[in-house]
């Protein structure tokens, strides 16, 4: 009996060290919401995606460069046998709005033997101001304007797609911490399970030599001991790896690999349960859906493609475009002091194809495309209300087996104790011990893995909708 009570003490001393460890280290804690805002400010592909917004805004101003007031000049000259024939001089300023109408002005000098009368210009030259209004095709819409349009949704697409992008990468990160926040606290119930299997083989090596114990319970104790060290081992190399993986998320300033301090140790699950909220299936998902990086990039397609169909729908209507200048010669330079209503030139450009079947075609082919694009919306939509609604589901049901789980670890931890009690009365065998103990360590990594795979779940459900900013 005295050799039973030191196997006793040894196993108590054991627990209790472990105990005062876990809770006297001073350890560095890396939170999930610091690692996740550490990632969204620092990670070079957050940082990337705020090229996509510079591109838009690149994109926007070169649309907007169709607007720009344009100066011209067109000079012609003709020299034969020593006579100036003709000399053709203009200058001058187009400046097109975004209402279709073009307003222009500028000055006319022509000079020349030969020169064609309907160029005849005063000596002083002619100043001439003037207006282009499109009353057909162009009035409404125009190449310019839906350039400009087509910019505008692709600047607000670029928007859309560099949340989208960030909802994809927090996602690859946050499961590489629950990854590791996982592989953690599986090495710490078998670093405790090897802790305590190899004080049981001290102390049955104790009891052995005073004979209280058989010699082969030794060697089932070394057998017990040396599994849980191979199992350890092999958990060490996967934390290694669920480790650099989830190191690699963090940068400084997006240019500097940011490197873990040695001994930082994740949150505990408890913790991170208790801060996590799942939502529910009852909440309004088909509007959280509706707001969807991805259901919005659909949309600017969309709206692109109407774009698209509004300007294929002018080619349907006539060229009318109504040219009016007002001319004038400068009288002791001043532009206005010879000015004359009754001088002016007017012009009437038209053109209109009989059948239209080109352009026709081409809008019938737009219209398609527009349904093939809001059918493939709402395909898109369905997915990913399903998806969002099995996440939620999934984490339901994770909390539920956590709970679950948990429960049964309490109960292979009353049957492990009883059991050893029997043990150190010698009403049971080690072999029970051991099984019992194994029940108990698999039980602890089940209730390990249901708690994770909910804040797994969460992080999932999240995703689906497209929140995670």
């Amino acid at each position: 009996m005295r050799k039973l009570s030191l196997y006793i003490l040894l196993t108590i001393a054991a627990c209790q060290s472990f105990s005062a460890f876990s809770q006297t280290a001073e350890v560095d804690t890396l939170r999930f919401e610091t690692y996740m805002d550490i990632v969204r400010n620092n990670h070079p592909m957050i940082r990337q995606t705020d090229l996509l917004e510079q591109r838009g805004d690149a994109v926007v101003l070169k649309a907007r460069g169709g607007f720009d007031p344009e100066l011209v000049a067109d000079l012609s000259q003709k020299y034969f046998d020593d006579k100036r024939y003709y000399q053709l001089w203009t200058a001058g300023l187009k400046v097109p709005t975004n209402l279709g109408v073009e307003f222009y002005g500028g000055f006319e000098d022509n000079s020349g033997v030969f020169l064609n009368p309907e160029n005849n210009v005063p000596n002083n030259g002619l100043w001439y101001a003037g207006i282009k209004v499109p009353l057909g095709q162009g009035l409404v819409f125009d190449k310019r304007r839906a350039e400009l349009k087509r910019a505008q949704l692709y600047r607000e697409s670029t928007e859309v797609e560099q949340v989208l992008k960030v909802n994809d990468l927090l996602y690859e990160a946050g499961i590489a911490y629950w990854d590791w926040l996982e592989s953690y606290h599986r090495v710490k119930i078998l670093e405790e399970a090897v802790n305590l299997s190899d004080v049981r083989l001290e102390g049955i090596r104790q009891s052995a030599q005073f004979g209280d114990r058989a010699s082969i319970d030794t060697l089932e104790a070394g057998i017990q001991l040396n599994n849980r060290l191979v199992m350890l081992q092999k958990e060490r190399i996967e934390y290694g790896k669920k480790e650099a993986i989830m190191v690699s998320n963090l940068w400084i300033a997006g240019v500097l690999p940011l490197e873990l301090k040695p001994g930082t140790v994740p949150s505990t699950v408890e913790s991170l349960i208790v801060s996590q909220s799942s939502l529910r299936l009852d909440a309004n998902l088909e509007q959280m859906i509706e707001a969807h990086p991805k259901l919005r990039l659909y949309d600017f397609k969309l709206g692109t493609l109407e774009v698209d169909r509004r300007i294929k729908a002018e080619y349907i209507k006539p060229e009318i475009d109504l040219k009016f200048n007002a001319i004038s010669s400068p009288v002791d330079g001043e532009v206005f002091r010879g000015y004359n209503s009754e001088d002016y030139t007017l012009g009437l450009d038209f053109k209109f194809p009989v059948f239209l079947r080109k352009d026709r075609g081409n809008l019938r082919l737009s219209k398609i495309k527009i349904s093939e694009v809001e059918f493939e919306r709402r395909n898109m939509e369905a997915e990913l209300l399903a998806k969002a609604r099995g996440a939620i589901n999934e984490s339901i049901i994770a909390l539920d087996q956590a709970e679950t789980y948990s429960r049964i670890v309490v109960d292979y931890e009353r049957l492990f104790r009883g059991e050893e009690n029997l043990f150190q009365s010698g009403e049971s065998s080690l072999f029970m011990v051991n099984s019992r103990e194994t029940g108990l360590v698999d039980s602890r990594i089940k209730s390990l893995r249901a708690r994770i795979d909910y804040l797994r779940a969460i992080l999932k459900s999240e995703f689906a909708l497209g929140i995670l900013r």
